[in-house]
């Protein structure tokens, strides 16, 4: 994958309960696994940085990142 390129990340995400619950409920609490999509922005040893829009001029801007840390990863693949 290279930057630019259109992905779907699936990854693990902390979750919390908030409530008063029992133990039982509290140790059954799982991780989320999110889906996300959008463009490759960076791919480190470490985390892999997804944006949700690109400016299409010689500027380049781009809009609402999201990094993920590599080891939160379940799945990643391009869309075509």
């Amino acid at each position: 994958m290279t930057p630019g390129d259109l992905v779907e990340i699936h990854w693990r995400d902390a979750t919390t309960l908030d409530n008063w619950g029992s133990l039982a409920d509290h140790r059954e609490q799982e991780m989320a696994v999110i889906k996300s999509a959008g463009y490759l922005l960076l791919m480190t040893k470490d985390v892999i940085k997804l944006v949700q829009s690109v400016q299409q001029d010689p500027a380049g801007e781009v809009c609402a990142s999201l990094t993920i840390p590599r080891g939160c990863i379940v799945t990643m693949r391009r869309k075509r």
